[in-house]
């Protein structure tokens, strides 16, 4: 998907980015303070992946609370669908 086919879904509305190196707290951090579900994944101005709330919330889960330092990649989903952060 391209940054325009997003812009056209949400109407032109303000697309919220995130680093795929920036830890997992930091997209929780924006996500909330926006009250929005999802950042988009940019990495030298290209998308690379999304993180939803429901995919920070199974890494919470998953490290019984202490996921606020994993990286957004580790738990991003890639073009493709790919979770890993790798194009698949």
């Amino acid at each position: 998907m391209r940054t325009k086919d997003i812009l056209r879904i949400k109407g032109g509305g303000t697309i919220h980015t995130v680093a795929p190196d920036s830890p997992l707290s930091q997209a929780l951090a924006a996500m909330v303070e926006r009250d929005i579900g999802s950042l988009v994944v940019m990495e030298h101005g290209r998308l690379v992946g999304m993180v939803t709330f429901r995919e920070v919330l199974k890494a919470v889960h998953a490290h019984q609370g202490a996921a606020g330092s994993l990286p957004v990649k580790a738990v991003m989903t890639a073009p493709g669908g790919d979770r890993s952060g790798r194009r698949s």
